[in-house]
């Protein structure tokens, strides 16, 4: 899962449902026990930032969007994030 696969999402805002098949589909998740049993992630924040990135001895500037993803409630709350490049 490198930087160049990963799809972005469009129109995510805070309080949005995302269902694990879609994280999958645009290569933001990977299999693993988690994401087998959760369904569905409401999007508990949105973070954009500028990142440097290196190509061939260039260092080019991009934004990343970090989103922060949660299932459950109380002692059952489980917390995921994923990124991608824009």
């Amino acid at each position: 899962m490198g930087l160049t696969n990963r799809k972005p999402i469009k129109g995510v805002k805070k309080g949005d449902s995302i269902t694990t098949k879609k994280l999958k589909e645009h290569n933001l998740l990977r299999d693993s026990p988690l994401t087998k049993t959760v369904r569905s992630w409401k999007v508990e924040s949105v973070k954009i930032s500028d990142v440097s990135l290196t190509k061939k001895k260039k260092i080019i500037a991009k934004q990343k969007t970090v989103i922060v993803l949660t299932n459950g409630k109380g002692e059952k709350l489980k917390r995921t994030r994923t990124f991608w490049i824009n």
